[in-house]
């Protein structure tokens, strides 16, 4: 069974962060010596941000005995490109489980927490932004709802390669 809580501590944050290290960031070597660091910084972001009192939360599964199972941000942030003019939107950021609660129902659970949020807050849309090579999290959108919107070309990064995003968009009923 996965209960879902909103981050209001700093021992919740840094719990996420450590999680958002683990899938998102690549360390220098030593990685060992620089974790903690990356961790400490993530989690002092996540709690700023989600303590501002704008609209902006830190979502958490938690398992049966409190475990983090996998977190999610929803928060305002500009418009795509192809909808300008647009006030801030509401997007689901920064989702990530816990490789041993995959497949498992959480990475569902916590979107349509925040598609409850982004209700909430009077929004009829919410948006996601995810790297276009991405394609477990793209079909992860697609299956809860997702439809591509825009496609942003990024510069080549250190190894040449273009990268490039997609913003996609649910319409909220």
């Amino acid at each position: 069974m996965v209960a879902l809580s909103l981050a209001r501590s700093a021992v919740q944050c840094q719990a996420a962060a450590s999680l958002c290290i683990d899938a998102f960031v690549t360390l220098p070597f030593p990685a060992a010596y620089h974790r903690p660091r990356e961790i400490s910084a993530w989690a002092d972001q996540l709690l700023q941000r989600t303590s501002t009192g704008e609209r902006q939360e830190l979502v958490l599964a938690l398992d049966e005995g409190n475990g983090l199972l996998g977190c999610v941000e929803c928060g305002l942030l500009p418009a795509p490109p192809c909808r300008p003019g647009l006030s801030p939107q509401p997007y689901v950021a920064n989702l990530v489980v816990a490789p041993e609660a995959r497949r498992g129902g959480v990475a569902s659970a916590l979107v349509a927490e925040t598609e409850e949020l982004a209700t909430g807050w009077g929004f009829a849309e919410l948006y996601c932004k995810v790297d276009r090579a991405n394609i477990p999290a793209r079909r992860l959108y697609d299956r809860l709802g997702f439809r591509p919107i825009f496609v942003q070309q990024l510069p080549a990064d250190w190894t040449n390669k273009q990268r490039s995003n997609v913003f996609l968009v649910k319409p909220l009923t």
